[in-house]
């Protein structure tokens, strides 16, 4: 069944239109945070800052060995590869969980950019360019009422520079879909882009 005119009609009234924006990123190089950010295998209600080192307690695993080990003593892929990233073991209400350290490589982290003004704006985060060895967000906003330019200003809160992945009950494989994205992310994704 093909759309009426007038369903075409009210699709082109409904479309939004992106306005002109300036976009200002402010870095304030040393004093920014860096957070720590743990990949649970799980659900729980609560999405925001907590004091992870004082109740989620890690330890390396002592099973694999050392992270920079080429043959730990157990833990390798079948094809013979070790992992470079730091292995760890913990345990969330019981249960037990082995995690992997992953690291952005080339300077490119992860940045939380909290908006300094124009409240009430909807935001679409876009790819950006690289400020100050950081990977900075370009924005591009929204006006739902009217097209009037507007400047929106962004202030660099936090980074992270690496990432703990969690399994319950076995360890990162290659296989995961987390090691997989940080490869593309690491290796791949630069060598596109060049």
């Amino acid at each position: 069944m093909s759309p009426s005119p007038s369903n075409k009609r009210e699709d082109a009234a409904s479309s939004v239109n992106l306005t002109k924006v300036t976009s200002k990123l402010q870095v304030e190089g040393e004093k920014t945070s860096s957070i720590e950010v743990h990949s649970l295998p799980f659900h729980i209600e609560y999405d925001g800052p907590a004091p992870v080192s004082a109740y989620f307690i890690q330890e390396k695993d002592k099973e694999v060995g050392s992270c920079t080990s080429a043959a730990p003593a157990t833990g390798a892929a079948s094809d013979g590869k070790s992992s470079k990233n730091p292995k760890k073991i913990a345990s969330f209400r019981g249960r037990e969980l082995k995690g992997e350290e992953f690291s952005f490589s080339g300077g490119a982290a992860n940045t939380k950019n909290d908006k300094a003004s124009s409240p009430g704006a909807q935001v679409q985060e876009l790819p950006g360019s690289s400020t100050n060895n950081t990977s900075a967000a370009a924005f591009v906003m929204r006006k739902m009422k009217n097209e009037d330019t507007e400047e929106l200003e962004w202030r660099l809160s936090d980074r992270v520079s690496d990432i703990t992945v969690w399994n319950a009950g076995r360890e990162i494989s290659e296989a995961d879909e987390f090691p997989q994205l940080m490869q593309w992310m690491n290796i791949i994704a630069p060598a596109l882009h060049t």
